[in-house]
């Protein structure tokens, strides 16, 4: 049908394209983003690696032939995954791609195309994408959220899985392409927000925070002289507080977790917040500071 998603191919010199894929209609701009992988085309450029969701669920993986526009279906959907993002080894023989479970957790998974196997790579609580074969092929390159913040990129080697950064920016960190000679491209992104100290009556205005990310959420102690606050800016929700005539600010908390909303007691020399570190319990808790 006219207006669907599909994967099309331009000369790099301009000219009409042409469409090679149609893609369901059921999520077209998502499944648009995610149907090519950072490596899809094959060695010796004759046929192309997509992923292509189903109708009535689940996302299959699959082959084009350039030449005879003949497709191939590599690896059938699974009820409840969706298979995305693949990306082939330069050998030709394996596939890496980023498999989604229902509940949204993204893994890496390989796929054998000798053997027609799949088989895990990196599976585990924090989420894995966008792989991609390093120009070797003896690694994967990936993005994760694995050290707490929004993500950044990563590689295993593929004998010893063996998993070690290639950036940890407390900023966000993601599409990853690598050239053959092993130089990487990244993209990045971050927004800030910081405090500022207002009069009532509209008089002048003073800047409190000067970092990246967010510092966010003030409240003024009872004396005015103190304002606690929540800050990523180490990659963690956590309270910070700021002395409002030196400008001196000092962490309350370090805790993977999320540390927010805080609120003085009116006595001001106690704090309390909310937090979800308490891994029994999957919704906020309210904790207590003391002596603040």
């Amino acid at each position: 049908k006219e207006g669907r998603a599909g994967i099309f191919l331009v000369s790099p010199l301009g000219g009409p394209a042409q469409k090679l894929v149609d893609l369901p209609q059921r999520e077209p701009e998502s499944d648009a983003l995610v149907a090519l992988g950072k490596q899809p085309w094959s060695p010796d450029g004759r046929w192309l690696l997509f992923a292509r969701a189903r109708e009535k669920g689940g996302t299959a993986l699959w082959r084009i032939d350039l030449e005879g526009r003949e497709e191939k279906e590599l690896l059938p959907a699974v009820e409840g995954q969706s298979f995305a993002e693949p990306s082939l080894a330069p050998d030709g023989r394996r596939i890496v791609f980023t498999r989604a479970s229902i509940d949204g957790r993204a893994s890496l998974w390989l796929l054998d195309l000798d053997a027609s196997e799949a088989r895990p790579l990196v599976d585990e609580k924090a989420n894995a994408m966008e792989p991609l074969f390093s120009p070797g092929g003896e690694a994967v390159i990936f993005v994760s959220d694995r050290a707490g913040n929004e993500g950044n990129v990563w590689t295993i080697d593929l004998a010893s899985r063996r998993i070690t950064p290639i950036t940890l920016s407390p900023t966000l960190v993601n599409s990853p392409v690598a050239a053959r000679d092993g130089r990487l491209a990244v993209a990045t992104s971050s927004h800030q927000t910081d405090l500022y100290l207002d009069a009532v009556d509209g008089g002048s205005q003073r800047r409190l925070t000067f970092h990246t990310h967010d510092n966010f959420g003030p409240r003024l102690s009872p004396d005015g002289r103190k304002i606690a606050y929540m800050s990523n800016r180490t990659g963690d929700p956590e309270i910070w507080l700021l002395d409002v005539e030196s400008g001196e600010e000092r962490r309350l908390t370090d805790n993977p977790a999320r540390d927010m909303s805080p609120t003085w007691a009116p006595d001001g020399r106690s704090i309390l917040f909310s937090s979800d570190r308490d891994p029994a319990h999957p919704f906020f808790e309210l904790h207590m500071l003391f002596r603040c």
